[in-house]
């Protein structure tokens, strides 16, 4: 059978049609499989843009926490080394903690090492802190762990002592009567208390601590010195704050514990304390 050259042109003109206008097989599922890796890509663009936003903040906050640790060394006020301090610890979502020194070491997780060299005082007062805090005597700061203390006082003694349970792993809370420091008194120190202030980074506080041949020091200046130690140990200082006696519920139990402190209003139980109190037994 003979095909005439317009019936193989129309031929081949179908094919080529038939061709171009016929659907394209594709394996199944091919459409959920291209939507799920688009939302992988997208995905990934995300989490890298998360994790580059996340380092911008890093830096930001520790170079801001750095900028206000250094004002609270620099202060001169009690007032001012309080709004210092919480104002660190509104940069870095920090609070004290229950004891183990754990603010100590979340503020120095906090803190960019490479940022910290280039403020050799704040750095060498951290490390001054940590080498103190790693001392043997101290058993890891666990000896005293789960104690809540209350030193009534912020005078040279209170505050040192309040360093000192610190260290030793409690969560301690000091009160004052005064909101200043105002004692000019001049007192002379003893060689240990020299070497012992000198351990905790005193003179990177003050600058002009027992330089050379002199050691005396005004009652002020010691006391920002050591309010400035305990608080980045984790103290909680409230000033303004004057002790009466003690709750008069502690003392109409025999055994020495307070009374439930939903009912009763006094200063221990606002900030965390009675209900299994033991001051009884150490009178």
């Amino acid at each position: 059978m003979r095909v005439s050259a317009e019936s193989r042109q129309r031929a081949r003109f179908g094919r080529r049609q038939s061709g171009a206008d016929s659907p394209t097989l594709r394996p199944p599922f091919a459409e959920e499989v291209d939507r799920i890796r688009a939302e992988e890509v997208v995905a990934e663009a995300e989490s890298e843009r998360r994790v580059v936003l996340g380092r911008n903040i890093s830096r930001m906050t520790s170079s801001a926490a750095i900028d206000a640790l250094d004002a609270l060394v620099s202060a001169t006020t009690v007032q001012e080394v309080l709004r210092k301090y919480e104002r660190l610890q509104e940069g870095l979502s920090l609070r004290p903690f229950v004891g183990q020194l754990e603010f100590f070491w979340k503020l120095k997780q906090k803190l960019v090492s490479k940022q910290l060299q280039k403020f050799s005082k704040i750095s060498a007062i951290l490390q001054k802190l940590e080498k103190r805090a790693q001392n043997r005597q101290y058993l890891g700061n666990r000896a005293l762990v789960g104690q809540r203390v209350l030193v009534i006082g912020g005078g040279i003694s209170g505050l040192r002592v309040a360093t000192e349970l610190l260290l030793l792993g409690a969560s301690v809370l000091c009160v004052e009567k005064r909101n200043q420091f105002t004692r000019n008194n001049v007192i002379h120190l003893w060689p240990n208390v020299i070497s012992d202030m000198k351990s905790l980074g005193a003179k990177r506080f003050y600058g002009q601590f027992c330089v050379g041949a002199i050691d005396h020091i005004a009652i002020r200046a010691l006391q920002l010195i050591l309010l400035k130690i305990a608080l980045l140990l984790g103290l909680r200082f409230r000033p303004n704050i004057t002790f009466q006696e003690l709750c008069p519920r502690l003392l109409a139990q025999k055994d020495g514990v307070c009374a439930d402190a939903q009912h009763c209003d006094c200063c221990c139980h606002s900030h965390g304390f009675g209900g299994q109190s033991r001051v009884l037994s150490l009178l």
